[in-house]
């Protein structure tokens, strides 16, 4: 039987290793060296290639008869860029809860069979999700409905009827042979727990938080900040590609209107994804017509496939221009001798683990300050606001590493694919400066 958590305690729960810090440098760059090393690795002779051949969309929404937030519109505008901007292949379903049967059959026989007729190799497929969300009865759940409460008194259709556990429908994405992304513009979007034993790329962008609320459809939406996110990253990047972390950047701090309070989440739906992010770009007419290329008849045997992973160490940060030259030379290299590599893909640049190790400590002592200095400013008849219950005053605490292991470490700053995590919260300060900031209507 799930147990009852506090807002607070259920919010520390998902912070988890498996959610992209989008916002940090080391978060930029890692996009900016994904992109070029792609782009070098393009003009190699493999049997893969990093670009989709096709990307398939299925949308969701609810029926106009119970859909009390009216989603037709924003989610027809988003179909549009979709089909017209990107060249990307469209479904849309509308869930009906007026339709005899549960709604748990009625998604899942949607999702079963689009996954069934579209999981292919060098295949996108993303699902979009536009209506009300509430944290389910077990952790890491999230319920989806139409309407927030029963149409009618008469209405004596049991709740669990009304409403669908997402993480249910999600496990026939699970077998795709496709990367998977999934957007969900609702109220508690980020409740979604993680789905284990996913060896590709699989990512779910949240409007907002576990615990936090997002508007309904208008000019403060997510959804409207997604599709004018699209439109400018396509004008401004190369050949119209981006990763989904850039996409999350562009929403949070440059989409107009969108409110300062919210924060989307974008995480893997795995732990130790060294696949790198999801890339989006526009489809080429080539795409579009069918002409296959040779890399789509090569057919690899999964038994038999291997991974030999590499680090490279580092006296300090590479330069995107040396990754872009030790790219080309191995593409020289793989051209001359015939060692049947499939595909090379970049796992990343990170700090050693001595490295992060410091900073974290720091980081940590800075947040025990920030701590003890708000505990002191809270005296009798001091009436200051309370930190916002998404956020914990305590640290987590995660195991780095073992003694052993950080003795044998190198004291190099830099290295290629390695992890480590020790999580503390930030702490919400209240602002002294009143800002005016327009009525919001949530989904919730």
């Amino acid at each position: 039987m799930a147990q009852a958590t506090s807002p607070m305690e259920r919010e520390a729960l998902y912070d988890e290793d498996s959610t992209v810090d989008y916002e940090s440098k080391d978060g930029r760059d890692a996009s900016e060296y994904q992109l070029r090393w792609i782009n070098v690795m393009n003009k190699g002779n493999y049997n893969c290639s990093e670009n989709y051949n096709r990307v398939e969309v299925l949308l969701l929404r609810w029926d106009d008869t119970c859909d009390d937030m009216t989603t037709r519109h924003e989610v027809g505008q988003l179909k549009n860029v979709f089909e017209k901007e990107f060249n990307w292949h469209t479904e849309l379903h509308c869930l009906n809860n007026k339709i005899e049967g549960r709604l748990q059959l009625q998604i899942n026989a949607i999702v079963a069979a689009w996954v069934n007729k579209y999981s292919k190799p060098n295949t996108l497929l993303v699902v979009y999700y536009a209506g009300h969300g509430r944290p389910g009865t077990a952790f890491g759940q999230l319920e989806l409905m139409g309407v927030r409460r029963q149409s009618s008194p008469n209405d004596n259709k049991p709740k669990r009827l009304n409403s669908i556990v997402w993480n249910k429908t999600e496990e026939l994405l699970k077998p795709a042979e496709a990367d998977v992304l999934e957007i969900f513009d609702c109220c508690y979007a980020g409740t979604v727990g993680l789905a284990r034993g996913i060896d590709r790329r699989f990512e779910y962008l949240a409007a907002t938080t576990a615990m936090g609320t997002s508007p309904v459809p208008g000019p403060d939406s997510f959804t409207t900040a997604l599709i004018w996110a699209l439109r400018k990253l396509k004008q401004c990047k190369a050949g119209g590609r981006f990763t989904t972390d850039e996409l999350v950047r562009e929403i949070k701090h440059q989409a107009p209107n969108f409110p300062e309070d919210q924060k989307p989440v974008l995480s893997d739906r795995d732990y130790g994804n060294r696949a790198g992010r999801i890339i989006l770009s526009p489809l080429s007419s080539e795409d579009l017509n069918g002409k296959a290329s040779p890399v789509e008849e090569v057919v690899v045997d999964l038994k038999k496939r291997h991974c030999m992973t590499l680090h490279l160490d580092f006296a300090e940060k590479p330069s995107f221009d040396t990754v872009e030259k030790f790219g080309e030379e191995l593409n020289n290299i793989f051209e001359r001798r015939a060692f049947g590599v499939h595909r090379v893909r970049l796992g990343g640049v990170k700090q050693s683990l001595v490295v992060q190790a410091v900073d974290r400590m720091r980081k940590l002592r800075h947040k025990r300050k920030q701590s003890e200095s708000q505990n002191r400013l809270r005296a009798p008849g001091l009436d200051l606001p309370t930190p916002s219950p998404s956020r914990q005053l305590t640290p987590q605490f995660r195991p780095l590493m073992t003694k052993s292991e950080l003795t044998s470490q190198s004291s190099d700053p830099t290295s290629i694919v390695v992890q480590s995590r020790l999580d503390f919260p930030a702490l919400e300060m209240p602002d002294p400066t009143p800002k005016k900031k327009r009525r919001r209507i949530d989904r919730e």
